[in-house]
């Protein structure tokens, strides 16, 4: 099995800094047998997006913001 390459968190939150939160959706393929679930990886994101300087007002908007547009049309 092929294994895509892994973003370090940093270069994530410096392109959402650069580029602005209304461009992200957070998301995780998470939840087989054996790994953790998708809503404990949501969780460890966005944590690892606040140390790596990411403010709460960008998570909120990717989160909810873009999140909620891209859903509702």
């Amino acid at each position: 099995m092929c294994h895509a390459a892994r973003v370090p968190v940093a270069e994530t939150a410096a392109r959402i800094k650069a580029v602005g939160a209304k461009h992200f959706v957070p998301g995780t393929d998470l939840g087989e047998t054996g790994n953790r679930t998708p809503a404990d990886g949501l969780q460890m994101f966005v944590a690892a997006l606040e140390a790596a300087g990411t403010n709460r007002d960008r998570i909120q908007t990717m989160g909810r913001e873009t999140s909620a547009a891209l859903l509702m049309g």
